[in-house]
């Protein structure tokens, strides 16, 4: 699903309850905004992203660097698909 949302003469914008309800969005957390290939990508962060990462890691003992990699790439390649669906 897509939301278009205006962006503030400070640059801000509102995450869409929908989205904000979906993935426990509050006042005064953060999200991570990331350049995948010409999209944004907009992610919502943990309250402790370096415990999570570490937790990832004790699970499959790949290191963060690898996961970081992956996280990009799937990232990059949902954009991708989005995109191509959008284009229909």
């Amino acid at each position: 699903m897509a939301y278009e949302v205006k962006v503030t003469r400070q640059g801000q914008t509102t995450i869409p309850k929908e989205l904000r309800d979906r993935y426990r969005i509050k006042e005064g957390d953060k999200v991570l905004y990331i350049d995948v290939g010409g999209y944004m990508v907009v992610l919502p962060m943990s309250k402790d992203p370096l415990k999570e990462l570490q937790s990832l890691r004790i699970k499959d003992q790949r290191p963060i660097a690898k996961i970081r990699k992956e996280i990009y790439r799937s990232a990059l390649k949902e954009s991708e698909e989005r995109r191509k669906r959008a284009a229909r």
